[in-house]
């Protein structure tokens, strides 16, 4: 390093040298303190290399670039190549110049370190720069002219300023030392550089200045940070990441990969990754991940691998070949993610949207997906299959028995049943509420009859299974099933003409008395669109005045007097005639049009018997009854609507009375008890219609505040010739007769009727045997009469 720097000398405006640096304390022999003052061709010992005269002014003979021969004070002679510039004071005026010249050897040297990549440089006691070579312009893009003289601390980024001060005061005590710092480039850019500085020492041995060495590391810095980035996303990466050899023997894995098979590191090293291979793949599907790794490079797909404690599990796995410098696959790198969770998801989202998800069956949308690929698969009608539709009979009253959650039970047991009915293949789909819908698959072709019967006899195997009891809790359920049955092709060729023909054969299984299956034919589809038709023209019936009031006397059965009416609603169709209420008041209580109608005939009947009780006809115990639909019952609030409309009409409250079934008293009894106490508050009357032919529960006929009860026309209709029928009559008298409740009977037609009802103690009938359901005007005119029978 030393036959590397520069020698330079000082002097004053005569040529006297007036510094040496240490290289030309070296060269000429001298020390500054020995030279100070001296003539500089005396110290440089210059002579002319053709005369062998000593020259006398060196510093003109530097300057036009001739020959000169150096003899320094140990005789040694050496051809010098330098440079001359000229010393400056603040004013700007020549005070002397600066010689720098090396031998013509060390010059060759210099042209040498000039083509180095690694800079060398050298400083004085200042840290100011006193010799670069060219490579400081390859880092810094600095010209090297142009930093000359200034200190090395000027090119060091501010945040490595502090660091490089204190590593050159190791210098102090130390020869050497080799640090990393940043650079600050021209241009804004910053280099990493490693320092090796060296301390010149003068003679007392105190630091005269640096030289050493700078080498970018820029590049080399990026590529150990990327080596560390890479080294922490493999340690800390959640995905497993493994590294086997050619022969797919693992080398490396990462703390993941452990964490997911349960292998420790030691454990898996040096294993095959087939250690974790599990049963649910064959060879072939291992071969087909070789051949797709030796053919594109890599592979991806979902495995199912094995844990060390056995346990399967489904995990995402992709595998790259790394080749060697030939080309040759060397290793094989890999990333495994456990994906169970995802799966586990996956299955939640697709049972959420296929799968009903109180009874676990497949909902509407998996029975439409199945019904289309069995047509799918039947080709040109080589194989049918049916579908039956079916509803709980009197699910709902059931419903109100068990109450929200032992009505989720009731319908997962029912669930249970019908796939007990099913054969493997079949499909049992719940579409909601109490509707499923079961398909029969996989007929054979052959005559229609045959399938029918097949179809059939499931329909029957289901009858049968839903009509055992149901036990939940200290209640016992019994249903029915009605189900209507449609075949593919031959009632219908398309899903949705398939799920509608089956569900108008369910139609017309109800409408037989429920509990029976009925199969699709064209006269069920066009009773279906009578129905519909019926269905819109009642919608307009009352806003075209179609609808009236009939009243049916009901007689004190001792007396003869007519103690009141029941309101009966009728329908007169424009084009139709008489449509009978057997017809349209199911279909109003479908649809909900009872609310609309009942609300209609509420105040219609009020009106008219304030008209009758305005022109005396009625004697003060004289009421009118009005039958109540569960709906309009539960819709609204009813109790509200009575009492506006006896408000408007001013008809007092004791002349109406509202009849009601079992079944609708049944449902949410709390508030059903709650509603008839507010009507009795008003001082309406309450009758239970049908009475005998529901629950017939004596605790809730205790409970509830009745006045009448009417005996179903089923009972009455037989009394005479069935002994059961008039055991019952006379139980229910009986009952009344201690509760202190009114008995009505319905349905008398015949003296004989009559006569075994009065012998019973029976308080008033109702029928054919005194009068038709009447008009409004002949109403009237039966009035005039008190006693008529």
């Amino acid at each position: 390093m030393k036959s590397m720097a520069e020698a330079e000398i000082t002097t004053d405006k005569g040529c006297r040298v007036i510094l040496l640096n240490g290289e030309a304390e070296r060269l000429t022999g001298w020390c500054t303190r020995e030279a100070m003052g001296q003539p500089l061709s005396e110290v440089l010992g210059a002579l002319d290399p053709l005369t062998g005269q000593r020259i006398g002014n060196v510093v003109e003979r530097m300057l036009r670039k001739e020959p000169i021969l150096f003899v320094n004070r140990n005789g040694m002679e050496m051809a010098l190549d330098g440079s001359v510039s000229p010393l400056r004071d603040s004013d700007g005026k020549i005070r002397g110049v600066i010689l720098k010249f090396r031998t013509a050897d060390e010059a060759h040297l210099g042209s040498f370190i000039d083509k180095l990549k690694e800079v060398i440089f050298q400083t004085d006691a200042c840290g100011r720069l006193t010799f670069l070579n060219r490579a400081w312009e390859e880092i810094t893009q600095y010209r090297v002219e142009d930093c000359l003289g200034k200190p090395i601390a000027t090119y060091i980024h501010p945040k490595d300023i502090r660091k490089n001060a204190e590593q050159l005061r190791l210098l102090e005590e130390a020869d050497h030392c080799r640090y990393q710092v940043r650079f600050s480039a021209n241009g804004g850019k910053v280099r990493w550089v490693e320092i090796y500085a060296e301390a010149l020492r003068n003679g007392s041995g105190g630091i005269a200045g640096l030289r050493g060495s700078l080498d970018d590391i820029t590049e080399r810095r990026s590529a150990e940070r990327q080596l560390r980035f890479a080294s922490s996303v493999f340690e800390h990466n959640l995905e497993g990441i493994f590294i086997a050899d050619r022969h797919c023997n693992i080398v490396s894995v990462n703390p993941a990969f452990c964490a997911i098979t349960g292998y420790a590191a030691e454990e898996i090293v040096g294993q095959s990754r087939d250690i974790l291979r599990s049963r649910r793949h064959d060879d072939e599907f291992h071969r087909a991940i070789h051949v797709a790794i030796e053919a594109h490079g890599k592979w991806r797909g979902e495995v199912w691998s094995r844990r060390k404690n056995g346990e399967v599990y489904p995990e995402l796995l992709e595998i790259n070949a790394i080749e060697d410098e030939n080309g040759q696959i060397s290793h094989y790198i890999g990333t495994s993610l456990d994906i169970t969770e995802r799966k586990l998801a996956e299955e939640q989202i697709h049972r959420l949207a296929y799968f009903d998800t109180l009874t676990g069956l497949p909902n509407r949308l998996l029975l439409m997906d199945r019904l289309e690929m069995l047509i799918n698969q039947s080709g040109r009608g080589e194989r049918q299959f049916g579908v039956l539709c079916l509803d709980l009979d009197h699910f709902k009253e059931a419903n109100d028995i068990l109450g929200h959650s032992g009505g989720d039970a009731f319908l997962q047991s029912v669930a249970q049943r019908l796939n007990a009915c099913v054969r493997e293949g079949d499909t049992v789909a719940r579409l909601g509420g109490d509707e499923f819908v079961v398909i029969v698959a996989n007929l054979c072709r052959s005559e229609v009859g045959e399938v029918a019967q097949i179809a059939a006899l499931v329909a029957e195997k289901i009858r049968a299974a839903l009509s055992e009891p149901f036990h939940f809790e200290n209640n016992e359920v019994l249903v029915t099933a009605s189900i209507g049955i449609a075949l593919f092709p031959s009632d219908a060729d398309n899903v949705g003409d398939l799920i509608k023909s089956a569900d108008t054969a369910l139609y017309h299984a109800k409408s037989q008395g429920r509990d029976n299956y009925q199969f699709y034919a064209e006269r069920m589809n066009t009773l279906t669109l009578e129905r519909l038709s019926l269905q819109n023209d009642l919608r307009k019936a009352l806003e075209r005045g179609e609808l009236e009031v009939h009243y049916q006397p009901q007689v004190d059965i001792g007396s003869g007097f007519v103690t009141g009416m029941e309101a009966l609603m009728r329908w007169k169709h424009p084009a139709r005639g008489w449509i009978p209420p057997t017809r349209f008041i199911p279909l109003a209580e479908e649809t909900g049009l009872i609310v609309n109608l009942g609300e209609w005939m509420m105040k219609t009947v009020c009106a008219q018997m304030k008209v009758w009780q305005m022109a005396g006809f009625l004697n003060e115990t004289q009421r009118i009854s009005v039958n109540v639909s569960p709906r309009q019952f539960r819709e609204g609030d009813f109790s509200k609507m009575i009492e506006k409309i006896l408000e408007e009409t001013a008809l007092s409250a004791h002349r109406l009375e509202l009849e009601m079934t079992e079944s609708m008293l049944m449902h949410n009894t709390d508030e059903t008890l709650t509603m008839l106490n507010q009507l009795k508050h008003l001082g309406i009357k309450l009758s239970l219609d049908d009475f005998g032919t529901g629950y017939s529960s004596l605790s809730y006929l205790k409970r509830f505040p009745l006045d009448v009860l009417k005996i179903d026309q089923s009972f009455v209709r037989d009394i005479t010739g069935d002994s059961n029928d008039a055991a019952i009559v006379a139980a229910i008298i009986a009952m009344a007769r201690s509760l202190k409740l009114k008995v009505i009977a319905e349905g008398v037609e015949n003296s004989d009727q009559f006569t075994h009802l009065k012998d019973q103690g029976c308080h008033g009938f109702q029928g054919y045997y005194f009068s038709e359901p009447l008009p409004g005007e002949e109403m009237t005119r039966l009035f005039q009469s008190t006693y008529l029978h």
